[in-house]
């Protein structure tokens, strides 16, 4: 898995962050254990997560810990 996922980061929109499509299914069950709110949009190669309700900072907390536990299983 690439560990180096990074937050987007917009004046107007809420944190947002590019998954490979190929870690769609485990990142959407991640998120659902977390009991974040988050709105998705899929796209070709990746799908696009906003983080409307957190930080940026939290929202690439997230991200870290799902690498994390990723790497782990």
């Amino acid at each position: 898995m690439d560990s180096n996922l990074h937050i987007r980061l917009s004046e107007e929109e809420p944190p947002q962050a590019l998954i490979p499509n190929q870690y769609m299914w485990d990142f959407v069950e991640y998120i659902a254990f977390q009991r974040v709110h988050v709105s998705y949009t899929y796209c070709d190669e990746h799908f696009a997560v906003s983080f409307p309700t957190i930080d940026r900072a939290g929202a690439q907390r997230l991200l870290d810990e799902w690498v994390g536990c990723a790497a782990r299983s």
